[in-house]
């Protein structure tokens, strides 16, 4: 739903000629579900340098068209840096990016490599050149260029959990939206789910400074004491060892939007979930056929419910936000 792209500096930097971007307009951010990795060193700034030097490369003192060429990249480099994904710093840096961008990739894979070249040939990395002649192939165009459609997976943790593991793989902050959220053991629908989803999204090799989880529901017919009983009582058991989850009890205002949705908010883009992000009470019996429909907000969207929980709260909150374990 949304996946993370390498983008070789070199190549952006002759997209400051519109005919050499004309392919790719459109087709990177979070309506494209294809979002731009900070990658090599986890810093954008230093990707951004990366393509300006590049284009500084192909020109010779003096030309007249240097300084629009310059301005154009500017302005396409800030649009493709929003919502980047933030890899962990890379230290040492030998300057052949995709060789890098390679090895880096049987680290912690990306969705897809595109360069201008592909020299060994290698399945993960896409070249401009295939994708403006219609020469890659359908296999690969399908693995490494075309986005996936929404999911409907079954509504099990499992399944549930790994239809949004790609954003999970790659956020720095998850914001779990469910208003009628319900930490009950005995019926561990809720827990099971956000267990599996927290483990993905603090699993192995991410090794970010920062990395935030929020819990969000809904007091509006339920007391927040009670449900704060439930949360310092059960939620600690399925976070990760080291690991924090902050839980923010809300309240709905008069007039005012209404608590009932489901999300996973991030700060790369958000999933909108048809059903809830609880499984199926029927998830563990023979015959379970029960699915959900999940859907990729589009950036308006985005923006719209990431300020109502988050930036610029429409809500009220019922009580002060606590963090688990405590």
């Amino acid at each position: 739903m949304i996946y993370e792209f390498a983008l070789d500096p070199e190549l952006v930097a002759s997209w400051h000629d519109r005919r050499e971007y004309a392919f790719f307009a459109g087709r990177f951010g979070m309506d494209a579900g294809r979002v731009v990795s900070s990658w090599p060193k986890g810093n954008v700034k230093h990707w951004e340098k990366l393509a300006v030097d590049a284009l500084k490369s192909k020109f010779t003192g003096g030309d007249p068209k240097f300084d629009m060429a310059v301005s154009r990249l500017t302005a396409l480099l800030s649009h493709l840096s929003k919502a980047m994904i933030k890899r962990p710093r890379r230290h040492s840096f030998n300057g052949d990016w995709l060789q890098e961008t390679e090895a880096e990739h049987g680290n912690r894979s990306f969705y897809a490599i595109l360069s201008q070249t592909n020299p060994r040939q290698q399945p993960f990395v896409v070249t401009s050149d295939e994708l403006t002649s219609g020469t890659i192939t359908d296999e690969k165009n399908a693995q490494h260029w075309e986005v996936p459609p929404a999911p409907s997976p079954s509504r099990n943790a499992d399944e549930l959990a790994q239809a949004v593991a790609p954003i999970l793989r790659c956020c720095q902050r998850a914001v779990f939206v469910d208003p009628h959220f319900d930490p009950d053991p005995y019926r561990p629908r809720f827990l099971n789910t956000l267990r599996e989803m927290l483990a993905i999204l603090w699993g192995q090799n991410r090794g970010l400074d920062v990395l935030q989880a929020e819990l969000h529901i809904s007091a509006d017919k339920k007391g927040e004491s009670e449900i704060l009983r439930k949360c310092r009582a059960h939620l600690p058991g399925i976070i990760p060892h080291g690991r924090k989850i902050s839980v923010v009890i809300w309240k709905s205002r008069a007039g005012g939007e209404k608590l009932h949705n489901r999300y996973l908010l991030t700060d790369i883009g958000s999933v909108g979930f048809g059903v809830g992000l609880d499984e199926a009470d029927e998830a563990k019996k023979v015959g379970h056929n029960e699915s959900d429909d999940l859907f990729r907000l589009s950036s308006a969207q985005h923006v719209k419910r990431w300020g109502q929980y988050v930036s610029a709260p429409v809500f009220d909150q019922a009580c002060k936000t606590i963090e688990l374990p405590e």
